[in-house]
């Protein structure tokens, strides 16, 4: 049939003429031709050699998507399950000392005690938050103003910490002029001795004894010195002191940054977009994670990055300024909030301009039905969790803590 084809072709084309050309070159003619025309008969219905390749490699990917999105899940529960645990293990300070402390030293009486490194104090609070990831092998962490001589922090002294990491900023106003007891813009090392054993007084050590015992703020003796020198003359400033505790508390967003952070091929460390996500949800109530674990395993697939300056900002600004953030809420009527009234917001309380995309990031996470907007309410009380100790048993609520309070309240 092609060949027939292909002599009508030639014969239309050569017309007459064909009759004055040697049977050679017609038969060379219409051979080429045939070639040609089988040629686009293959060409037609031979499929591509490149169909099954991509159909393979979408295969490929869909089921390496699904298997991820299996151990996403299964990591969730995981961790999950452990921060139930956790939370039950340690439930205190006092619990929490004990497990983590791990090294020893000899008290003032020649007694044998058990004391942390700061490594150690600072793994005490950040470990038994929710999270999917250990710490690093290498982790190590130095403070120069806590501990002994040799940085061994005693289990008072880790009590003092804890409560003052957990005053905000704005507080710190109120509690330093309470400690400024002669009214002179300074205290020295008397009156803060004196505010600080009123503020501990009803911490109690009932481990070994079963009795009360005191906790005494001098056996933070590298703080001591930091605030008022070797020989205890200096006299500090509010601004001095407040430095100092966020010192300490960007101590523990570092080491948090640290159990996800990733090292790119030009050199800069950051975390991925889901364990950002993770450390906005790391205190909540266990109860209300599974709801929130879903629209996590969907940003695994993200490849945007937070730096740890990033990090620490927005971290910063949650921890030192969520009060006057709320009480900006507080003097609008409208109950939802969207990225550019919580920017704003906290731009006015603070003076700092947090990153747009990390604000998306948040609303992205906690924005249940997509609409752009989030319950003040519940908003404030998911971010509130991070600047607490995640403790069951709670330290007592200090002296400064409740004159704040009542101001608040009036």
């Amino acid at each position: 049939m092609l060949r027939t084809t292909c002599k009508a072709l030639t014969s239309r084309v050569l017309g007459t003429r064909q009759s004055h050309l040697s049977s050679g070159m017609v038969a060379a003619f219409m051979g080429a031709m045939g070639a040609g025309a089988t040629a686009i008969a293959l060409s037609e219905e031979a499929p591509s050699t490149d169909a099954p390749k991509k159909k393979a490699k979408t295969r490929w990917h869909t089921r390496q998507k699904f298997e991820d999105g299996d151990k996403e899940a299964l990591l969730m529960k995981e961790s999950l399950a452990r921060y139930k645990q956790d939370l039950a293990a340690f439930d205190s300070i006092e619990t929490r000392f004990d497990v983590f402390a791990k090294a020893v030293n000899k008290d003032l009486k020649g007694n044998w005690q058990k004391v942390m490194t700061f490594t150690d104090f600072v793994h005490a609070l950040v470990l038994p938050r929710f999270r999917t990831a250990e710490p690093p092998a290498t982790a190590n962490y130095s403070c120069d103003f806590t501990g002994d001589a040799n940085g061994l922090i005693s289990y008072e002294e880790c009590h003092l910490l804890v409560h003052l990491l957990q005053i905000p900023v704005e507080h710190f106003a109120v509690a330093f002029h309470m400690f400024d007891l002669d009214g002179n813009g300074t205290v020295d090392k008397a009156e803060f001795l004196e505010v600080l054993s009123s503020v501990l007084s009803n911490i109690k050590d009932t481990r070994a004894t079963g009795k009360d015992k005191e906790v005494h703020v001098e056996a933070s003796y590298r703080l001591l010195q930091h605030f008022f020198g070797k020989h205890g003359k200096k006299k500090i400033t509010a601004k001095e002191f407040i430095a100092v505790i966020q010192t300490l508390k960007e101590h523990l967003l570092r080491a948090e940054f640290d159990l996800y952070a990733a090292k790119s091929k030009d050199g800069a460390v950051s975390i991925s977009v889901h364990d950002f996500a993770v450390t906005l949800i790391s205190c909540l109530d266990p109860k209300h994670l599974p709801s929130l674990l879903p629209r996590l395993q969907l940003l695994a697939a993200s490849d945007e990055r937070v730096s740890w300056p990033e990090f620490v900002l927005f971290h910063s600004v949650i921890q030192n300024h969520l009060e006057g953030i709320k009480l900006a809420f507080e003097l609008r009527p409208d109950d939802e909030i969207n990225e550019e009234d919580f920017l704003k917001a906290a731009y006015i309380v603070s003076g700092v301009r947090l990153p747009e995309r990390i604000m998306a990031m948040v609303f992205r996470i906690f924005d249940a039905n997509g609409n752009g907007t989030l319950d003040e309410d519940e908003l404030l009380k998911i971010l509130a969790t991070r600047n607490q100790a995640a403790l069951h048993k709670a330290p007592p609520v200090s002296r400064p803590a409740k004159f704040w309070a009542c101001i608040h309240q009036a």
